[in-house]
């Protein structure tokens, strides 16, 4: 839905309003969220490393005239915005581009940090790690009072049913300005978010896409997928980024 010409995931079944009996409803079910993904362990580590296979990686990041895939290196922070990558084949084999404090960067022939700015890089990396780091980053920002969980409903699909739970900015439900909007799709039987459709207005108010976790495992004590779906909407199928070799410090 759009609200104006802003994206707007709000589903029916939320009050008008914010209240507190769904406010007081969706932060316990967040809190149990991040329970069966493994926050508390989340919580003792700073840093993931994986190997990124992207079939579709947009050609101002490759270096070359056509989108296409690609493979890279990853390091990145779960708590802000830094992330550094080295390609892995393809016309740009053996660089290394990189985030910190939202600036695109690379690194020279001497190792030495080079800043000058590149909205296809910035845009891409942050994007990775916004989307790596879902749906526990939620429930931090959640612990730090940055956003507020309502409980929405529920929804059957494929045969499957699902607690839908919105997310966004305190108030009022995250309508204005930049304020991001999720809604998780949890599955009953396993507790955890298996689809979210986010709002993206870094890329425009009104883009919006929906993000899949497949081959989901253990690692390191949290649930986390081997396999991240992006596509239009809830049920479609769409592109997948592999991540291999993933683990965390």
């Amino acid at each position: 839905m759009l609200l104006g010409c802003a994206a707007d995931l709000r589903p029916p079944a939320l009050p008008a309003a914010p209240d507190a009996a769904a406010s007081a409803a969706g932060a316990e079910r967040l809190a149990s969220l991040a329970r069966a993904h493994g926050f508390d362990r989340w919580q003792t580590f700073s840093r993931a490393r994986f190997r990124l296979v992207d079939p579709s990686a947009p050609a101002c990041l490759r270096g070359g005239l056509l989108a296409g895939s690609q493979e890279l290196d990853i390091e990145l922070t779960l708590r802000d915005t830094t992330v550094r990558a080295r390609f892995v084949g393809g016309p740009r084999a053996g660089q290394t581009i990189g985030v910190k404090g939202d600036v695109a960067y690379t690194v020279t022939d001497q190792g030495s940090l080079e800043y000058a700015g590149d909205a296809c890089v910035e845009t891409y990396l942050l994007d990775l790690q916004r989307v790596f780091t879902l749906p526990l980053s939620l429930a931090a920002d959640a612990e730090m009072g940055e956003v507020r969980a309502f409980a929405a409903g529920e929804r059957e699909l494929a045969g499957r049913s699902y607690e839908l739970l919105f997310v966004t900015a305190p108030a009022p439900y995250g309508t204005s300005g930049g304020d991001e909007q999720y809604l998780l799709w949890i599955e009953r039987s396993s507790g955890r978010a298996e689809w979210i459709e986010r709002t993206d207005r870094r890329r425009s108010r009104s883009a919006q896409d929906a993000l899949h976790g497949l081959d989901v495992r253990d690692v390191q004590g949290i649930m986390l997928p081997a396999r991240i779906e992006r596509s239009g909407s809830v049920g479609d199928s769409g592109t997948a980024l592999e991540l291999r070799d993933l683990s965390l410090d």
